[in-house]
């Protein structure tokens, strides 16, 4: 087989893997807020991460983070969610940004996600309120 036959099949392969990883991570950023399930970003979460709230901005542990976030889940219940831009950096990073409307308030959300040892992982969170 030509090398460049080998190339064009393996990227065939491993190219819709990363972008399905992406997705993976975007898709479940949305399930988590729209159903206030921290739960299901658990799995997405970096062992650190930095978590900004209207009343606090720390880099905390993943299972402090998803204590804050249930905490924050249950003072403020969301009612919806609304995906506004997505983006990605020169190092491979992406972002999300949204509107989450809460019974009490909106905030403008960001992530921040990172591919850390062949993995997309949740590294920045911020809640700010509008």
């Amino acid at each position: 087989m030509k090398p460049f036959s080998v190339v064009f099949l393996l990227s065939c392969f491993l190219i819709p893997a990363v972008l399905f990883s992406q997705e993976e991570v975007k898709n479940d950023i949305r399930r988590a807020l729209t159903g206030s399930d921290e739960k299901i970003l658990a799995e997405h979460l970096n062992a650190t991460l930095d978590l900004t709230l209207p009343d606090s901005d720390n880099t905390v542990s993943k299972n402090h983070a998803l204590q804050i976030l249930r905490d924050f889940f249950k003072k403020d219940l969301p009612e919806s969610y609304t995906h506004n831009h997505e983006g990605s950096s020169n190092d491979g990073s992406v972002y999300i940004i949204g509107t989450l409307k809460t019974k009490n308030s909106t905030y403008r959300s960001y992530f921040l996600i990172k591919k850390i040892n062949g993995d997309y992982r949740i590294v920045q969170i911020q809640f700010v309120e509008q």
